[in-house]
């Protein structure tokens, strides 16, 4: 069985195999994989003092993806890219173990629970099928997993003492979540 990620319209195609889905460990790491290298991009461009990358697109890929996969992908994807991604925070960066579980969680559920919503309540694999879809994912994907994510963010950072303004580091939370 292939797995495919693609894109269909009259004047286009684009479909490409990605994924091969008897092999779930390879799939997983493959993922993981790619996942890390946009972690690694997107902490490159992380802002002080408020220590918040600009632009994480890290979620983005991983909602897409997730939306392709089958529910049994998606607990191992989720444990795999946790903890390659603590691994690689705590090795690159000068943030406590504690913060980043409070990081990857909050990015977690946004792309999880973005898949999830996305899945049940937009229309799924079969994309925008009305207005209620589209108006249903900027509503729950665009607006509200992102400011849940960027109140659990910012708190983080706050409450570590990194930076003093909650607001300003909520505003630039959900920049990053939304341009990524």
């Amino acid at each position: 069985m292939e797995f495919r990620l693609g894109y269909r319209s009259e004047y286009f195609d684009i479909n490409i195999m990605i994924l091969d889905v008897k092999n779930y460990f390879s799939n997983v790491l493959l993922i993981t994989l790619i996942h890390l290298v946009l972690t690694f991009w997107a902490l490159q461009l992380v802002v002080q003092p408020e220590n918040i990358s600009l632009m994480w697109l890290p979620d983005g890929f991983l909602l897409g993806v997730l939306v392709f996969l089958p529910l049994r992908l998606w607990v191992p994807l989720a444990l795999s890219v946790a903890t390659g991604v603590f691994l690689l925070e705590i090795a690159i960066t000068d943030r406590p173990a504690e913060m980043v579980i409070l990081f990857i969680s909050a990015n977690l559920l946004e792309a999880i629970g973005g898949a999830y919503l996305f899945l049940r309540l937009c229309g799924g694999q079969d994309g925008f099928q009305s207005y209620k879809h589209l108006v249903n994912f900027l509503l729950l994907c665009v607006v509200l997993l992102p400011s849940i994510s960027a109140i659990i963010g910012a708190s983080t950072v706050v409450g570590f003492g990194f930076y003093h303004d909650l607001w300003e580091v909520y505003r630039t939370w959900l920049s990053s979540a939304g341009l990524g």
